[in-house]
């Protein structure tokens, strides 16, 4: 007798597993096809004999960024996380392939704004497909998964995309992400229109659908405000690092080895808080707890940080960014789980999209306030002072928005 063949649209088991592992795919690839810019546009810059565009350039990304977490993660609930990420990762691919095209600096910048607009998709839409992989009381430990991956590709992007431009050169280099990117797309794209059975469903259904919008708010807006807030601050800090340690750093005499070596100080305090004990921290303690603790500890280290560049003294350096990388991983996913708290399935791509729309608002902020006020304060202590102000929003949501979420406060 025949083997009864599965029902079409249904997963096999190792179907199934790749779908679920696809969330992690679509993160990796959003924080290492970001990062792995940095040294390719200094190439094309320099290319075009316009290193001046390379700030444009940024501001363009950020802006359209900014713009696309909001419309791509609002269409992700219309469309599902997949399709949405998988149709942006195609024109993602297409614009990659576009900036070897790039003729002047002004093109650069539009292309590079296009870039922005639809590398936007990716974040909200992983997030979005990740929140549904799991209950309330596994959020924390979701979040703090795709927070470890994202700390891994940050540590690889750069140094891979540069080795391979200096073996391959750029424009092969840029051919083979505009691959990956195709891999991913169709990958996502394939995923979109299956259905999984025996497990949770990870392609949000049309708000229509949905039979469950009697157990709570499609969005509540106490929690996602909490979400943005937390968010905010903790790319404030991040990005006030990344252009102040290097800048005053290399102005106390220390050189680019000893600054690369306090950077990985920060991912390994970071990994450290992501992987478990402490990855459940946000599921056994609640959301606002690993806020307020994290945003804490982080303010203290960026503080330190500060101290000990003015003293020169490494050991400082490094326990300091050891410290402040921990708290940044207790304050991720607790942020995103909380996301997820305060939203259905069909507002959870809008939720993540203004959660990562704030991020980039926080990133975007950072260092501009960071610069223009430096003669009066210094930057590191700034970050330490806002990153407390996150620390104080937990508190307020505490007592005003704790019954509203899953697990304890």
């Amino acid at each position: 007798m025949d083997e009864p063949r599965p029902h079409k649209g249904v997963p096999t088991p190792l179907r199934y597993w790749l779908r679920q592992q696809l969330p992690l795919v679509l993160i990796w690839t959003n924080s290492y096809e970001r990062l792995a810019w940095a040294p390719l546009l200094v190439l094309l810059a320099q290319a075009l004999e316009a290193p001046e565009a390379l700030a444009f350039a940024a501001s363009a990304y950020s802006a359209a960024n900014l713009v696309g977490n909001m419309l791509l993660g609002a269409a992700s609930d219309r469309l599902g996380p997949y399709r949405v990420a998988g149709v942006s990762l195609l024109f993602l691919a297409l614009t990659t392939l576009l900036h070897l095209a790039a003729w002047s600096a002004w093109v650069l910048v539009v292309v590079r704004a296009f870039h922005g607009f639809f590398a936007a998709a990716v974040a909200p839409t992983s997030l979005s497909a990740a929140a549904e992989q799991g209950d309330a009381n596994s959020r924390g430990r979701v979040m703090a998964r795709m927070g470890l991956v994202i700390a891994l590709a940050s540590v690889v992007a750069s140094p891979l995309a540069g080795r391979m431009a200096d073996a391959l050169e750029l424009a092969m280099t840029v051919r083979i992400q505009t691959v990956f990117l195709l891999l991913v797309g169709v990958a996502a794209l394939a995923a979109a229109g299956q259905k999984i059975a025996g497990g949770p469903a990870t392609e949000v259904e049309r708000p229509e659908e949905r039979k469950d919008e009697a157990a709570g708010p499609e969005l509540d807006p106490r929690l996602t405000a909490f979400a943005c807030v937390a968010g905010i601050a903790a790319m404030f800090g991040q990005n006030v690092l990344f252009y102040a340690l290097p800048l005053k750093a290399s102005a106390a005499g220390l050189g680019p080895a000893v600054v690369g070596g306090m950077f990985g100080a920060f991912a390994i305090g970071a990994a450290v808080a992501f992987v478990p004990p402490f990855s459940k921290t946000a599921d056994r303690f609640g959301r606002v707890r690993p806020v307020a603790v994290g945003s804490a500890l982080s303010a203290a280290g960026m503080y330190l940080l500060g101290v000990g560049v003015e003293l020169g003294s490494i050991p400082l350096m490094a326990t300091s960014l050891l410290a402040y990388g921990f708290g940044f991983g207790l304050v991720f996913p607790a942020v995103l789980a909380a996301a997820a708290d305060g939203s259905s399935g069909s507002r959870r791509g809008v939720a993540f999209g203004l959660v990562t729309a704030s991020f980039s608002v926080g990133a975007i902020v950072g260092p501009l306030l960071g610069q223009a006020l430096d003669p009066l304060i210094q930057p590191f202590t700034l970050a330490s002072l806002v990153m407390l102000s996150a620390a104080l929003v937990a508190r307020f949501v505490r007592v005003t928005a704790a019954p509203a979420l899953s697990g304890r406060a």
